[in-house]
Protein backbone atom coordinates (compact mmCIF):
# COMPACT_ATOMS: atom_id res chain seq x y z
CA UNK A 1 0.00 0.00 0.00
CA UNK A 2 0.63 3.48 -0.63
CA UNK A 3 0.82 5.83 1.43
CA UNK A 4 -0.03 6.68 5.41
CA UNK A 5 -3.02 4.78 6.27
CA UNK A 6 -5.19 7.92 8.54
CA UNK A 7 -8.05 7.12 11.21
CA UNK A 8 -11.09 9.55 10.59
CA UNK A 9 -12.96 9.66 14.04
CA UNK A 10 -16.50 10.99 13.58
CA UNK A 11 -18.11 10.40 17.10
CA UNK A 12 -17.35 7.17 18.26
CA UNK A 13 -16.68 5.68 14.29
CA UNK A 14 -13.63 4.83 12.86
CA UNK A 15 -12.92 5.49 9.45
CA UNK A 16 -9.79 4.06 8.04
CA UNK A 17 -8.59 6.89 5.25
CA UNK A 18 -5.85 6.05 2.79
CA UNK A 19 -5.37 9.60 0.24
CA UNK A 20 -4.31 7.59 -2.02
CA UNK A 21 -7.07 5.02 -2.49
CA UNK A 22 -9.73 7.34 -2.06
CA UNK A 23 -7.93 9.41 -5.05
CA UNK A 24 -7.68 6.83 -7.89
CA UNK A 25 -11.29 6.41 -6.53
CA UNK A 26 -12.03 9.58 -7.15
CA UNK A 27 -9.74 9.53 -10.68
CA UNK A 28 -11.78 6.55 -11.45
CA UNK A 29 -15.08 7.55 -10.88
CA UNK A 30 -14.64 11.38 -12.33
CA UNK A 31 -12.76 9.62 -15.42
CA UNK A 32 -15.30 7.70 -16.13
CA UNK A 33 -17.10 8.28 -19.88
CA UNK A 34 -20.73 8.15 -18.36
CA UNK A 35 -19.14 10.96 -16.07
CA UNK A 36 -17.23 13.18 -18.35
CA UNK A 37 -20.69 12.71 -20.36
CA UNK A 38 -23.24 14.44 -17.45
CA UNK A 39 -20.55 16.74 -16.33
CA UNK A 40 -20.26 17.96 -19.72
CA UNK A 41 -24.01 18.73 -20.08
CA UNK A 42 -24.32 19.73 -16.77
CA UNK A 43 -21.30 22.86 -17.87
CA UNK A 44 -23.03 23.09 -21.42
CA UNK A 45 -27.00 23.90 -19.56
CA UNK A 46 -25.06 25.93 -17.18
CA UNK A 47 -23.64 27.86 -20.03
CA UNK A 48 -26.16 28.17 -22.25
CA UNK A 49 -28.63 29.90 -18.98
CA UNK A 50 -25.39 32.28 -18.25
CA UNK A 51 -25.40 33.57 -21.44
CA UNK A 52 -28.79 34.05 -22.01
CA UNK A 53 -28.81 36.00 -18.23
CA UNK A 54 -26.07 38.26 -19.89
CA UNK A 55 -27.38 38.68 -23.11
CA UNK A 56 -30.55 39.82 -21.79
CA UNK A 57 -29.58 41.70 -19.06
CA UNK A 58 -26.73 44.05 -21.54
CA UNK A 59 -26.13 47.38 -20.49
CA UNK A 60 -23.60 49.69 -22.23
CA UNK A 61 -20.63 49.11 -19.91
CA UNK A 62 -19.01 45.58 -19.68
CA UNK A 63 -19.64 43.78 -16.36
CA UNK A 64 -18.18 41.08 -14.80
CA UNK A 65 -20.29 38.74 -15.84
CA UNK A 66 -19.61 39.27 -19.26
CA UNK A 67 -16.12 39.13 -18.54
CA UNK A 68 -16.99 35.17 -17.34
CA UNK A 69 -18.83 34.90 -20.63
CA UNK A 70 -16.04 35.79 -22.80
CA UNK A 71 -13.55 33.61 -20.44
CA UNK A 72 -15.70 30.43 -20.23
CA UNK A 73 -15.74 31.15 -24.67
CA UNK A 74 -12.10 31.38 -24.84
CA UNK A 75 -11.97 27.96 -22.80
CA UNK A 76 -14.09 26.62 -24.99
CA UNK A 77 -12.22 27.70 -27.97
CA UNK A 78 -8.47 26.44 -26.44
CA UNK A 79 -10.19 23.26 -26.00
CA UNK A 80 -11.72 22.68 -29.09
CA UNK A 81 -8.11 24.20 -30.69
CA UNK A 82 -6.20 21.08 -28.27
CA UNK A 83 -9.07 18.71 -29.64
CA UNK A 84 -7.88 19.25 -33.11
CA UNK A 85 -4.51 19.51 -32.53
CA UNK A 86 -4.81 15.90 -30.70
CA UNK A 87 -6.74 14.59 -33.74
CA UNK A 88 -4.16 11.78 -35.63
CA UNK A 89 -5.71 13.97 -39.26
CA UNK A 90 -7.65 17.53 -39.30
CA UNK A 91 -10.30 15.40 -41.77
CA UNK A 92 -11.46 13.07 -38.88
CA UNK A 93 -12.15 16.20 -36.18
CA UNK A 94 -14.05 18.49 -38.82
CA UNK A 95 -16.21 15.28 -40.03
CA UNK A 96 -17.28 14.78 -36.75
CA UNK A 97 -20.45 16.55 -36.08
CA UNK A 98 -20.28 17.67 -32.66
CA UNK A 99 -16.79 19.03 -33.56
CA UNK A 100 -18.43 20.51 -36.31
CA UNK A 101 -21.59 21.98 -34.76
CA UNK A 102 -18.93 23.19 -31.33
CA UNK A 103 -16.79 25.14 -34.29
CA UNK A 104 -19.83 26.69 -36.03
CA UNK A 105 -20.69 27.83 -32.16
CA UNK A 106 -16.80 29.49 -31.80
CA UNK A 107 -16.82 31.15 -35.22
CA UNK A 108 -20.30 32.37 -34.83
CA UNK A 109 -19.87 34.31 -31.12
CA UNK A 110 -19.91 37.73 -31.66
CA UNK A 111 -18.18 39.09 -28.54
Amino acid sequence: KFGIPLRIRIWKLEIPFNIFTNRRMAFGFYGAPVTKFVLSFVAHVAFVIFYSFVVLNMDQQISNSEWCVHFWILTLFVAEFRQFLAARKAWNYVCDERNFVDVLMLLFYIP
